[in-house]
């Protein structure tokens, strides 16, 4: 299940570690890892949750092309 944001606009709804680890094919806990380094995708913290937008892991995705 995804979190849903609305304000008015249409907002995409957010990911969760789960389904970006999917996603990104790695494993729930490089993804923590990385996050606690500073590195790897944006992100947004609701309460306790971490979230971030398909959107947000494109542009990071592209970013890493070399």
């Amino acid at each position: 299940m995804t979190a849903h944001c609305r304000s008015g606009d249409d907002v995409e709804p957010l990911m969760t570690p789960k389904e970006t680890a999917a996603f990104f094919r790695v494993s729930e806990s490089w993804l923590a890892k990385a996050r606690m380094k500073g590195e790897g995708r944006a992100f947004v913290h609701i309460g306790r949750s971490v979230r971030c937008s398909k959107a947000a892991l494109l542009r990071w995705l592209k970013s890493q092309e070399r």
